[in-house]
């Protein structure tokens, strides 16, 4: 018997059932074409927040170990020079030797020209006993140490909150693949079983489509640089 052109070919032999289980099989694919792309934005983006959480790191730590090595060079070398000669230049004015506290003084300028922390706004010898030490930390390295911190936590969250997603999404994943394989057993099964197995498929399909909506759409805060500047 010859089909007419206007006839439309049944599917799988024209079995309402397998008919089902192909439009379900269907959509369970394109659910987890959809889960993967998500997957592979996810994962991009644990990746560049981990790349970035190491980068503020180590620049932290660069900052910190070179802002606390000057800033000791500043106190323990030319500051205690400054006072030595001062000292020298102040007992060679109770000797009268005038000349020789003059070059004291001379060289202990050229002292304190040597270090920022030995000038102003740090230090001003006519007001000021010591240079204001924490003061001179703080603009040197401590403010963008913390600020380097903080970015680097903020990253780590993000990080943390990204890995999050991609491995709720590779859950999503396999899950969508034991919903195929329960279907693929329900179309190869004649008995009545294959109906608990399309069931236990669809229930399994929405549910991991309901979870991985809500994976997806939640927000992954963090914190912007204006704000981590202001803190």
């Amino acid at each position: 018997m010859t089909t007419s052109k206007n006839q439309r070919r049944p599917w799988f032999g024209g079995d309402t059932f397998e008919q089902l289980i192909a439009i379900l099989m269907t959509l369970v694919v394109i659910q987890t074409a959809v889960v993967t792309y998500w997957f592979t934005l996810a994962d991009d983006s644990n990746g560049d927040a981990g790349r970035d959480a190491q980068i503020f790191a180590m620049r932290g730590l660069s900052q910190q170990t070179v802002g606390s090595l000057k800033a000791g060079y500043d106190l323990t070398g030319a500051y205690q020079r400054w006072v030595e000669l001062n000292t020298l230049a102040k007992i060679s004015d109770e000797k009268g030797d005038v000349a020789a506290a003059e070059r004291y003084r001379a060289v202990r300028d050229r002292v304190a020209k040597l270090s920022p922390m030995l000038q102003p706004p740090y230090f001003d010898p006519e007001k000021d006993s010591t240079p204001d030490i924490s003061r001179y930390e703080a603009d040197t390295y401590v403010v963008e140490t913390v600020a380097l911190a903080e970015r680097f936590a903020n990253q780590a969250n993000l990080k943390s909150a990204w890995f999050d997603k991609a491995s709720a999404f590779t859950t999503h994943i396999t899950l969508l693949a034991v919903a195929l394989f329960l279907f693929g057993l329900a179309a190869t099964s004649k008995s009545r079983i294959r109906w608990i197995f399309v069931l236990v498929g669809f229930v399994i399909a929405a549910g991991t489509l309901v979870w991985m909506l809500w994976a997806n759409f939640q927000p992954v805060n963090s914190l912007s640089d204006d704000a981590i500047k202001a803190y």
